[in-house]
């Protein structure tokens, strides 16, 4: 798909350290947690002029085990999207495509997805495996009045897919001991990220040597970046960084610079990020966030791109720098930081 959107981006991380919604082959998509795999089509994801994100979530308690959206916004609406003190109601931002839900056999009543009917009419039952209901959702209930012609055209034309997508998907028994697992390293990252100011963690970088946060040990100060796939190439400052990054290792080769790709691990999230940190020639390292990194994203940034940084221990230093900047604006804040430390 050609982005995903950063107002959701602590829902899309959640997916993949939660419940692990969202791991792709290609456009086979795998939801072992739901006990679903589908295919997206290939004019979605090949679609330029559409923007297509999913909302997962899983509730092993709730009445609906488990839920699959997935929206169309159009990119006139991308800034209020990502806008996270916007007060323009979501449905008049995006248009919903499809829903999957998951509901166990003994919550299965007659009203229980009456608050999914807020948002699509059309229910289909699919199938029922070892004691799971799986249900597909369609016709979106918001008015499309307040898109363009051309939008809605756009909207339609990716609606023409779903009789596709209903027919690859494939049901199985949810495995649930994969959101137990999940749920409790999800815990302990949220405790670490509650309790510590500082960034900890141990995973690899988009080129698949291990890197962790001792990384941090051997610099007086890092630079840490925050930035999505879906952030290109309408929000891409990535050559500014580099041009700040080789400065550093000339005028300051205490201070580092690393990068966190927030929507990886994802096959297509890290192919589209790794063609445009070749396009900028970075040559920074750019990491993989894991479990308690991701957590620490959603607890304590508001949008990306964010820049923050930390001492030698991973503990914050100063404010965070929000949205993109220049190569200046960047070394202006990193001296700002180093006087701090010194004074």
């Amino acid at each position: 798909m050609k982005r995903l959107l950063s107002c959701f981006f602590a829902a899309l991380l959640m997916i993949s350290a939660f419940t692990g919604c969202g791991t792709a082959k290609g456009d086979e998509v795998t939801l072992k947690e739901c006990g679903l795999s589908y295919t997206i089509p290939a004019s979605w994801v090949d679609n330029e002029d559409a923007n297509i994100f999913p909302i997962s979530s899983v509730n092993t308690q709730g009445d609906i085990y488990a839920k699959v959206l997935y929206y169309y916004a159009p990119d006139e609406n991308m800034d209020a999207l990502n806008d996270l003190s916007s007060e323009t109601p979501f449905e008049q931002l995006c248009a919903g495509l499809f829903e999957l839900a998951v509901v166990r056999e003994e919550n299965d009543t007659d009203g229980v997805l009456d608050s999914e009917l807020e948002q699509f009419s059309t229910i289909e039952e699919l199938s029922s495996v070892d004691g799971f209901h799986f249900y597909f959702l369609q016709d979106w209930t918001y008015s499309m009045s307040v898109f363009t012609e051309e939008q809605q055209a756009v909207y339609h034309s990716l609606l023409e897919e779903l009789p596709n997508i209903l027919a690859s998907i494939k049901t199985s028994k949810p495995d649930e001991s994969l959101v137990q697992q999940e749920s409790e390293e999800n815990s302990e990252g949220s405790a670490s990220a509650a309790t510590e100011n500082k960034l900890s963690f141990a995973t690899t970088t988009l080129d698949e040597h291990y890197i962790d946060s001792t990384v941090f040990e051997d610099y007086d100060v890092t630079m840490v970046n925050f930035w999505a796939s879906y952030c290109y190439p309408d929000i891409n400052d990535l050559a500014e960084l580099q041009a700040c990054y080789e400065q550093l290792q000339k005028d300051y080769p205490n201070v580092n610079l690393i990068q966190v790709i927030i929507d990886t691990p994802s096959d297509e999230n890290e192919a589209t990020a790794k063609s445009a940190l070749e396009e900028a020639g970075a040559t920074f390292d750019s990491i993989i966030p894991n479990t308690s990194l991701a957590n620490w994203v959603v607890s304590n940034l508001e949008g990306l791109p964010t820049t923050v940084f930390v001492d030698k221990d991973g503990v914050l230093l100063g404010d965070q720098i929000q949205g993109t900047q220049t190569k200046d604006g960047y070394m202006s804040a990193i001296e700002k930081v180093l006087e701090n430390l010194e004074s």
